[in-house]
């Protein structure tokens, strides 16, 4: 079973440390699945006094000689950037540069007129900074607050003279970037930075750390050098052991320690798989495949795999990955972007989806024995009508260039679905937007039984196979994965979706599927034969998805299957 970590000690290890039980749930940063044994990766500085020191002009030369060798180190990250990268990423360590020498002059000042050792005032100077930006109202700004926490770690290592070590189960002493034994591994840090994602080699297959936003600049070189990255968790160094193989999926943020062969033959040829190299299949006729994303980044990798559309853009992600509520201005530049880049290819939006595994502390949400049964998703947002409204008024303002779907979720009836739909018109009355469609998530039982009620209320649906039968079986999703295909197969689960399609089916409205349920190619062909030909699944599912449905639809000749085709 697998959960959020919020607390230090160290996550239990059920089955004797073995099995796919043994996970851990984190914050998906960059995408893609990496297996390795577990790496750390630590600074060890020794510690010293902020006071003055007797000697000021020792401590003016040890500042001298820090920042010297700083912006040393920053100008050749920047030439090494430029050669990898481009003259973007270059950019941001001659940014860096800058920023060093700026305040190289404010350390100086603050030793020789306060009563600061050279470590007490690049701290009081870069912290300084840090509050300023931090506490800015600017998104972006408030990002860069990060480069000085960043940059005056690295000076306090160069004054230290600290020299950054890996170490792993059999050797300790390795540099940033390189394994003396060659070993393919996963690197466990506290904070990861720019500095450490640009010196990453081969070797390195995945990241796990406790600190690195997902718009960072760190996060920007890991997706560059298609290196997945989970962080969220909370002293990673204390969190895994020495002796653990480690499985990371930086799409959902999942951590397996010590998988076994089920779990490994399930991830296939995405272990240690760069993303770019995934295969990419035309669309296929007659078989509609969107794309599920949880940040505005994935839209790249949707256009790259030649996603139908955005299928279902989960908007409760981009908060989590930040921490906080975003404003409505700032989530209407994302849903812009969004359209913008699918260049009139549909978009689908989930309204916040909150509770359960996916708790928020920044929106003071209560603990509840049971969450998955709790206050989440449409009950959520009937709890706090003041966010949804700021939804709904930052998705009707992105809309005026082009169409938007919304998608409510965890909907349980009629009467939930209308109140939600009344508060979202009433918060967009008078903004100019063009059509918005009003659909649900169809993963309660309950919603499925009321399917034909509720589809003379809505303009589409769309199943969530995972919630579905989490909820049909009483079977928490988050426990044990190897149990969905044999629940997704049972009878009762096709009985619950067939109810959903006969209601859509004479409503004439569409009905799409997402969920784990689409991963798994068998089961493509019987949802064809039911009537679902439109899916939605993460980018990387899709040319496996699309596969399954060629080869089917050309075996049985169905209409439309003589003009199929695919390449990889």
């Amino acid at each position: 079973m697998y959960r959020t970590i919020q607390t230090s000690h160290k996550p239990p290890r059920v089955n004797g440390g073995t099995g796919t039980k043994n996970m851990i749930k984190g914050i998906p940063v960059s995408p893609g699945v990496g297996y390795g044994r577990g790496c750390f990766f630590k600074n060890t500085a020794p510690a010293h006094s902020s006071h003055a020191s007797s000697q000021p002009d020792k401590q003016d030369f040890s500042v001298q000689d820090a920042f010297s060798q700083l912006v040393e180190e920053l100008t050749s990250l920047a030439k090494c950037a430029e050669d990898v990268f481009d003259q973007n990423a270059a950019a941001l360590f001659r940014a860096h540069r800058m920023i060093c020498e700026e305040v190289q002059a404010d350390v100086l000042t603050t030793i020789n007129q306060g009563n600061l050792t050279a470590k007490g005032a690049i701290e009081k100077c870069f912290d300084e900074y840090y509050d300023y930006f931090n506490n800015l109202k600017d998104d972006y700004l408030s990002e860069r607050a990060n480069d000085f926490y960043e940059l005056k770690h690295l000076l306090l290592n160069f004054l230290n003279n600290t020299e950054a070590l890996m170490n792993c189960r059999e050797y300790d002493g390795c540099r940033m970037g390189e394994c003396v034994l060659k070993n393919e591994h996963i690197l466990i840090t506290d904070d990861l930075t720019a500095n450490i994602a640009i010196r990453i080699k081969s070797h390195t297959k995945g990241i796990i750390a406790d600190k690195c936003g997902v718009n960072s600049h760190a996060a920007v070189i890991a997706r560059s050098l298609d290196i997945p990255v989970v962080s969220g968790i909370k002293n990673p160094l204390e969190q895994f052991s020495h002796h653990e193989d480690i499985l990371i999926d930086g799409s959902t943020g999942m951590i397996i320690v010590n998988p076994d062969k089920t779990m490994l033959k399930k991830y296939g040829a995405q272990i240690n798989r760069p993303y770019k190299s995934f295969e990419v299949i035309d669309p296929v006729p007659c078989f509609t495949v969107f794309a599920d994303i949880d940040r505005q980044q994935d839209v790249q990798k949707a256009v790259r795999v030649k996603a139908e559309g955005i299928g279902l853009y989960r908007t409760e992600f981009e908060m989590l990955g930040k921490g906080r509520f975003l404003g409505e201005d700032e989530q209407k530049t994302i849903i812009e972007n969004l359209i913008r880049k699918m260049a009139g290819k549909p978009v689908y939006i989930r309204l916040l989806d909150l509770g359960s595994d996916k708790s928020a502390p920044w929106l003071e949400m209560e603990d509840e024995d049971n969450p998955a049964l709790g206050c989440r998703g449409a009950r959520f947002l009937l709890s706090r009508p003041d966010l949804l409204q700021t939804q709904a008024r930052a998705i009707a303002a992105a809309s005026k260039s082009s169409p938007v779907n919304v998608i409510y979720p965890m909907i349980t009836g009629v009467r939930q679905f209308l109140q939600l739909k009344t508060i979202f018109l009433e918060a967009v009355s008078g903004i100019d937007h063009k059509d918005i469609s009003h659909g649900i998530m169809f993963e309660v039982p309950s919603a499925c039984l009321n399917a034909g009620e509720l589809y003379e209320a809505i303009d589409f649906g769309r199943i969530g196979s995972n919630d579905l039968v989490q909820y049909l079986f009483a079977h928490d999703r988050t426990s044990d994965d190897l149990n969905y295909a044999q629940l997704v197969n049972d009878p009762a689960t096709w009985k619950m979706i067939t109810m959903v399609v006969d209601a859509a089916r004479k409503s004439g409205k569409p009905l799409e599927l997402c969920g784990g349920m689409v991963e798994i190619p068998e089961l493509i062909p019987e949802l064809i034969n039911l009537g679902i030909t439109t899916i939605s699944t993460r980018p990387e599912n899709i040319a496996t998805v699309r596969k399954a449905a060629w080869i089917f639809l050309n075996q049985h000749k169905l209409p439309g299957a003589q003009s199929v085709s695919y390449h990889v």
